[in-house]
């Protein structure tokens, strides 16, 4: 994805306009090429029968052993629907409606994929809490 990224970029830096940021420019291109490229994977956004109805809260010493890789391979593990929700959201400060537009979703459809994201990362940090930690 970086590399067909870069491709389109160097492709098309003549039409840079110097309206607005050099970097919001390489974003958009960089974001919709990913985009572009996920869209043929047809990722989906099914439900996931998880039997969750409140999600506990993430233990505030939880978060303070978890490290950034640890959190990384949490997000990567995630459902692609939920993933690239996520992704998206969090990460790159989509909002929902933009995201909709993106992945041809409704709104709804996004804040529903997020609000699972959520609490499948809440529920898999805890469990991680719950192994016992080699390293202490």
């Amino acid at each position: 994805m970086l590399q067909e990224s870069f491709v389109r970029i160097f492709s098309f830096i003549n039409q840079y306009r110097s309206e607005g940021s050099l970097e919001g420019w390489l974003r958009k291109i960089v974001v919709n090429c990913c985009l572009n490229i996920i869209r043929k994977r047809k990722p989906s956004f099914s439900e996931i029968d998880e039997e969750q109805p409140n999600a506990p809260s993430i233990a505030p010493q939880a978060l303070s052993t978890l490290d950034e890789d640890q959190l990384l391979k949490l997000i990567a593990a995630l459902p692609d629907g939920y993933r690239l929700v996520f992704n998206l959201y969090v990460l790159e400060g989509y909002d929902h409606n933009e995201i909709g537009e993106m992945l041809n979703i409704t709104a709804g459809t996004s804040r529903s994929q997020l609000s699972k994201a959520r609490g499948l990362l809440k529920t898999q940090i805890e469990n991680l809490q719950k192994l016992p930690n080699k390293y202490a």
